[in-house]
């Protein structure tokens, strides 16, 4: 069985080093403090997606919409 690794490895210290002395250390510590605190976005909701594309990616079909007669008051 081969072993998956899942964790990437951490950034090398050469780039770190290289990055900080292009841009200096107050940009790149800026820049990995808003890295950590950014929340990555939701995926958008299927239900929304049309019938073609829902079949595409391997989505059941959507039930079909069943509208209610017309009622006059």
């Amino acid at each position: 069985m081969t072993v998956l690794r899942l964790i990437p490895p951490p950034p090398s210290r050469d780039l770190i080093d290289a990055a900080i002395a292009t841009h200096g250390a107050s940009r790149v510590l800026r820049a990995a403090l808003r890295a950590l605190l950014h929340r990555p976005a939701r995926p958008p909701d299927a239900g929304h997606l049309p019938a073609h594309l829902r079949r595409d990616i391997g989505l059941p079909p959507l039930p079909p919409v069943t509208s209610r007669p017309y009622l006059p008051l």
